[in-house]
């Protein structure tokens, strides 16, 4: 039986304001949120390291 998985592409990470917690998953977010009631936070964008010439 195959497994299914889903894939989710990382290009932004997830800051809880409330307790300074770092996601890198939207469902790891929203379970923080859910168990916390945290609602307070901040998306930041990943940035590709570009090669210094």
């Amino acid at each position: 039986m195959p497994i299914a998985t889903q894939v989710e592409k990382l290009d932004k990470v997830y800051l809880c304001k409330e307790c300074r917690s770092v996601y890198l998953f939207t469902g790891d977010l929203v379970d923080h949120r859910r168990m916390s009631g945290h609602s307070d936070y901040v998306i930041l964008p990943l940035v590709e390291d570009q090669q210094l010439e």
